[in-house]
């Protein structure tokens, strides 16, 4: 038996002692391909406007304020967001879907994706729907330095600025990939860094049935539901999720209504604590 073959038979072998154990094989961790876009020219242009900003030493207090996981627990309220777009084959579909719905969301664009399609992230924009900033390349924030990350940011915004006449207030990493000088970075350009309570896996190819299932199984009041711009399985699911959210009591919020009520609780625990000296 050669040596390849001999490796697979052991690989098997640790799979089925694995799977007789009661413990499956730990997944591959995905990575990110992406590379920063330096050769384009809004990429270019953003990296000169990078040179102007510097750093600004912020404490952990004052960086929690620029960062969103959750609203508060006491409504039942939930924030839609959409990563990855714009796309041509579905931006309009998940449109045409909220308006059917009466649902606002938000629309974590990635820039090079929106200067090719600025109609697209105009049309979100105008039915009064959030356009966040997902970066310019689409690429791994924490493998960067500070002015890169910086730099990468701008030139979205740039693209959303063009498009809708302001800079976007909150922000996504790609990935959700993180990291104290990601954040950072974001606050310095005045945005929120924006991540969830509730993601379906949508971009797996697991089933609009499996996306539906996962996603009503996470709604929690204050949450804010994590999925993508492309797949066909958000498309299928998306009209029963809203309105199995509805039948449950549940409204689609905008983030800053997600992050007034997490500030109202914040506050209110505050109070409590020091009353209970």
């Amino acid at each position: 038996m050669d040596l390849a073959r001999l490796s697979i038979w052991i690989s098997l072998a640790w799979c089925i002692t694995l799977v007789a154990c009661g413990r499956a094989p730990a997944r591959p961790v995905k990575r990110n391909p992406a590379k920063m876009r330096t050769a384009d020219p809004t990429w270019k242009q953003a990296a000169s406007e990078a040179r102007t900003i510097s750093p600004r030493k912020w404490t952990q207090d004052q960086l929690s304020e620029f960062v969103l996981h959750e609203g508060g627990e006491d409504q039942k309220i939930v924030a839609l967001t959409f990563d990855d777009g714009p796309h041509a084959s579905s931006t309009q579909a998940i449109l045409a879907i909220l308006r059917q719905e009466n649902v606002r969301a938000t629309f974590f664009v990635v820039g090079f994706m929106a200067k090719k399609r600025p109609d697209l992230v105009r049309a979100a924009f105008r039915e009064g729907h959030e356009i966040g900033n997902h970066s310019f390349s689409h690429a791994s924030l924490t493998k960067v330095p500070y002015s890169k990350i910086v730099t990468d940011y701008l030139a979205a915004s740039d693209v959303i600025r063009a498009v809708t006449g302001s800079n976007p207030r909150y922000c996504r990493p790609p990935g959700g990939d993180s990291s104290t000088v990601v954040l950072e970075a974001a606050a310095d350009l005045g945005m929120t860094s924006v991540f969830w309570t509730s993601n379906p896996g949508d971009t797996n190819r697991l089933g609009d049935h499996e996306v539906f299932r996962r996603s009503v199984n996470r709604l929690a009041p204050g949450g804010i539901i994590l999925l993508h711009d492309g797949p066909k399985d958000t498309l299928r699911a998306l009209v029963r999720l809203i309105r199995t959210a509805k039948m449950a009591g549940y409204r689609f919020v905008s983030l800053d209504e997600i992050k007034n009520s997490g500030a109202i609780a914040k506050s209110a625990k505050k109070r409590e604590a020091t009353m209970s000296w």
